[in-house]
């Protein structure tokens, strides 16, 4: 018979200590642990860290494994942390409901529970009855699951888990601006039940996004369906906010020892050194005794001065739990990891021994971390006078899992049975090291020829648009549209992703979906969106800022490229000036030296630059759960089709009256008038330019007569098109109306009603007075909404509701409302 090495000696030491105190408490249906074996309660952060023991242990037997029956013990183990894990899953699935509210609430009512039954994964308190908003908890539960899958543990099964988890990721991407009870489950100081941003959740959530970004759930049997996608800007959001927070750890924690767990193991959240050295420095100046660290300042839990028949403390009182403050064992394991990770032998030895001296062993050599010291009520007044000169006693759980299970890992990597690389098969403990020198990208595409010839002009030679074809040019709202399609699962009812607008981060990439490939300019660039972008200095400035803001903050695999659009309108009337506005050729030459604003920038073609920039797989969009994975979901199809379609063809909108109200007409007309009216602004045709000319010549002109218009049929009503500007009674000129049909919907009314034309019969009215005058705007209102009227009274009102369903713009639906609230 082989004789145990000691090595293997060691293993089965700390393996009884997991048994003794984790692993035999594990439920053997859900999994789950309790926090204590007196109460069926089931924490996801406890669970998560007492799986990180077991996985550290089972992956130490791996490693160390003398017996056939030492590599036993580590499958047993490797399933024990499955099994934990896909507890929690299935204890969060069972809430889909609350995760897909959260998503636009964003709501502590509609959050995940904190904690759940052991016994049959139910909650086991209301929603109203805890601080279940604990972002840090959710984002620890999808760090550890990325690490976990990294290393070869398979945890999520299906598809559906997939969509799951995609949908936790939107979450707590938001983390950056979601107050919530943080780490220790009570919001302020205070107790008051008052959520606030906690660095903590922050920090956590941050890493979770950076961690599970493009992991394949199923590992290496995966494939594109079993990636999880994760927008950078959401990441560098949470980071910006992080970190102009650090030391503080919320509005009434100016420090908190939890900040550890971010700064250090598991997060490594902090990419910059000293401000990690400024935080850790804090908490030891500030926090930590002899026996552990305090939370945070002025903290009262289970302290001799606690009254425990109070729910919470007027901020006034907390001073009397100043310098006796419980101190915690757990934050020593923290720095000792800290140290372990960077190498830092003398400062592990000197936590090592520290927590020595305050472990509890017991009969058979066993050592137990209690959860909190502290100082005995007859005392408090001496420790109060002279702070750390008092003895203290154990309180609280003997042993606290989540303590316990550090403890046992810390020991495991001291003792180099794992290496701090199987911890983190991530990497995530290089946040800190220095990035090499990045370039950006830069592409200049020109909106036509004309602004082509006149760029060659001044020796800047770009592409138009068209001429970067197979690769597709959208703007960034285009973008937000397409993964709104992601984590969309009709079993779990799940809706995907809130259609929020996408950062420069994600614009700056290249996306590609079968054979097309995509391009997206920044956000600050679309007109549409924001109408400062017609600013040309306005928006040249912001260009200068986001390429700073990429060099400092580009964290991807691959170069930055930044596609901008030059459009007539940042200067105007390109055809009556000689000359380019001085701030755009002084911009494109910086961008053509290689050099702007402190960073290296690239001027070029953008097939040039298909090789080195960062380019993404839209994996997501294919239709999986139809089980045809290669193929393409046909709402995604439509989608696409939808903005082709809109590149190509010109926004038009449907007829409405929008004057002042008939003498007569009912409350509720003049209560909703004037609820569509807009600026409309159309591009013609020269064709349709010249007609619309001589429209408005015969308008202006005294001497015009109405009834010498003519009705128009289909094939001439789009040159009336902007012949139309909303009326408004408060304006003084006031003008009337005719906004332009869609084709597509004039043949859908014209079909409905037995013709192939429309007529305007407004157009032949007889008065022949000048449209400035009162009578002919008064007659000439009536008769728009007689035309109105006439083009819609013989619809029935469900084939009016299907053209509204087909209708291409909110714009178009609201006239169609608007018609059917004031008729119908």
């Amino acid at each position: 018979m082989r004789s145990r090495s000691n090595s293997g000696v060691r293993l089965d030491y700390y393996q009884r200590i997991l048994y003794s105190t984790i692993i035999k408490n594990q439920h053997a249906v859900t999994g789950l642990i309790p926090a204590s074996p007196d109460q069926g309660h089931a924490w996801i952060r406890d669970n998560v860290y007492a799986a990180m023991s077991i996985w550290t242990l089972a992956m130490a037997y791996k490693k160390n494994a003398d017996l056939d029956e030492d590599r036993a013990k580590a499958y047993e183990l490797d399933q024990s942390v499955v099994k934990i894990m896909r507890g929690l899953l299935m204890c969060m699935m069972r809430q889909v409901e609350k995760l897909e509210r959260f998503k636009y609430s964003q709501s502590p009512k509609d959050a995940l529970h904190a904690k759940y039954s052991i016994e049959d994964y139910n909650t086991v308190v209301g929603d109203n009855e805890w601080g279940h908003l604990q972002i840090d908890a959710t984002s620890l539960y999808v760090l550890m699951l990325s690490q976990m899958t990294a290393s070869g543990l398979q945890i999520i099964f299906t598809l559906d888990e997939v969509a799951f988890i995609q949908n936790l990721v939107f979450y707590i991407e938001a983390a950056y601006r979601i107050p919530d009870y943080g780490i220790w489950e009570r919001g302020d100081k205070t107790n008051h039940g008052l959520p606030e941003l906690n660095a903590s959740s922050i920090g956590m959530a941050k890493a979770a996004l950076e961690a599970v970004n493009d992991l394949d759930l199923f590992g290496a049997r995966g494939g594109p369906a079993s990636m999880i996608h994760v927008l950078a800007d959401e990441a560098q959001n949470c980071q910006a906010v992080l970190e102009s927070m650090l030391p503080r750890e919320s509005n009434s924690k100016e420090i908190d020892a939890a900040l550890l767990s971010i700064v250090g193991f598991p997060a490594f959240a902090v990419e910059d050194p000293e401000l990690i050295h400024k935080t850790k420095e804090c908490i030891r100046r500030k926090l930590q005794g002899r026996y552990g660290c305090k939370r945070f300042l002025r903290d009262g839990y289970k302290t001799a001065r606690e009254d425990a028949s109070r729910l919470h403390y007027e901020p006034w009182e907390l001073h009397v739990f100043q310098h006796i403050e419980c101190e915690w064992p757990l934050f020593f394991l923290f720095f000792l990891l800290d140290a372990l990770f960077s190498g830092d032998r003398e400062q592990a030895e000197e936590y090592y021994e520290a927590l020595e001296e305050i472990v509890i062993r017991t009969e058979n050599g066993l050592k137990l971390l209690p959860e909190m010291y502290a100082v005995p009520p007859d005392k408090v007044e001496a420790e109060k006078a002279n702070p750390h000169s008092q003895e203290r006693v154990a309180v609280g759980k003997i042993p606290q899992m989540w303590g316990q299970s550090l403890y046992v890992l810390s020991c495991l990597l001291k003792e180099g049975f794992v290496a701090v690389g199987e911890l983190d098969p991530m990497n995530r403990r290089l946040i800190t090291e220095k990035k090499p020198d990045l370039v950006v990208q830069v592409v200049i595409l020109a909106e036509d020829k004309q602004i082509q010839e006149k760029l060659r002009e001044y020796d800047f030679d770009v592409n138009t648009v068209s001429e970067v074809m197979p690769i597709e040019v959208h703007p960034a709202r285009v973008l937000s549209e397409i993964y709104a399609q992601l984590g969309k699962n009709r079993k779990l009812k799940l809706s995907g992703r809130p259609s929020h607008d996408v950062g420069l981060l994600s614009t700056s990439k290249l996306y590609m979906l079968g054979d097309k490939i995509f391009a997206f300019t920044p956000q600050f660039s679309d007109p549409h969106e924001f109408y400062l972008a017609a600013d040309t200095n306005l928006l040249l400035n912001m260009f200068h800022t986001d390429i700073a803001f990429l060099r400092t903050s580009w964290r991807q695999l691959g170069r930055p490229t930044i596609t901008i659009i030059l459009h007539k309108h940042m200067w105007g009337d390109i055809d009556a000036k000689k000359e380019l506005p001085q701030s755009v050729i002084a911009t494109l030459k910086k961008l053509k030296s290689g050099y702007t604003t402190g960073a290296r920038v690239e001027l070029g073609n953008i097939k040039d630059f298909l090789s080195t920039s960062c380019v993404t797989q839209l994996n997501f969009l294919a239709n999986t759960e139809s089980g045809d994975i290669e193929g393409t979901d046909q709402c995604v199809l439509d989608l696409l089709n939808k903005i082709t379609h809109h590149k190509s063809v010109r926004q038009a909108r449907l007829p409405v009256y929008q004057g002042r109200p008939r003498r007569g007409a009912l409350r509720r007309d003049s209560s909703v008038r004037g609820i569509v009216k807009r600026t409309k602004s159309i591009a013609y045709s020269d064709q349709e330019q010249d007609e619309l000319n001589y429209l408005r010549s015969r308008i202006s002109s005294n001497t015009a007569h109405w009834g010498e218009m003519r009705p128009r049929t289909v094939s001439n009503v789009s040159a009336l098109g902007s012949f139309c500007s909303s009326l408004d009674d408060d304006d003084e000129n006031n003008m009337i109306v005719i906004p332009e049909v869609p084709p597509h919907l004039i043949s859908k009314l014209a079909a409905r009603r037995g013709s192939s034309e429309i007529n305007y019969p407004h157009l032949a009215h007889t008065n022949s007075s000048p449209p400035d005058s009162p009578h002919s705007l008064t007659d000439a209102e009536t008769a728009i909404g007689k035309n109105v009227e006439m083009l819609y009274a013989g619809i029935n009102p469900q084939d009016l509701l299907e053209v509204l369903k087909e209708a291409e713009s909110l714009t178009e639906q609201a006239d169609i409302i608007h018609f059917l609230f004031l008729t119908k």
